[in-house]
């Protein structure tokens, strides 16, 4: 394999990874957006200003994406998969899709079971389809990466949404 090639996969992994990235963080921006707005003046708007500026943020760097890939220019996602996958037109949509389907499961997840369920059962599927582990990995990985996130926002005190049926771990 050329260096020219491994170049192309790593940079093809990092466009796809960033903009799943994106996507999860904004979805979380915008819930959290809609449950900060509910606090008083006096309450704590942490979550409001930070939900924000994420939504903010994510989009102008999913615009950048957007407009990269429309290009079709040597550092588009799209052209990365044609290139490296050997992916047809439909095949690549069918990824994009896949992953707005689990982003979109996500934040409906979110609203009915609550924060810890979701995430702990998304970031195994995630794992499991994205970075094609085993289950058993994804497993230990997505229990792991959800206790340190649990660990961070009961450190910063963040409430995060239970769900209208809450399912606790």
């Amino acid at each position: 394999m050329s260096e020219a090639t491994e170049k192309v996969e790593e940079k093809l992994g990092v466009k796809v990874l960033r903009i799943g990235m994106i996507l999860l963080v904004m979805a979380i921006g915008v819930f959290g957006w809609v449950e900060g707005s509910t606090y008083t003046a006096t309450g704590a708007r942490f979550p409001l200003f930070l939900s924000a500026g994420i939504v903010i943020l994510g989009t102008g760097v999913l615009v950048k994406e957007v407009r990269t890939m429309r290009r079709g220019g040597a550092h588009s996602t799209a052209a990365y998969d044609y290139e490296v996958d050997g992916l047809t037109p439909i095949e690549v949509l069918r990824r994009g899709a896949t992953w707005l389907a689990l982003l979109i499961g996500y934040v409906i997840m979110l609203w009915l079971v609550g924060y810890m369920a979701t995430t702990v059962t998304w970031l195994i599927l995630s794992l499991r389809i994205g970075a094609r582990l085993r289950w058993l990995s994804a497993i230990i990985a997505a229990i792991i990466a959800t206790a340190l996130l649990e660990v961070v926002i009961q450190l910063l005190n963040v409430p995060l949404p239970m769900g209208l049926f809450y399912v606790g771990i």
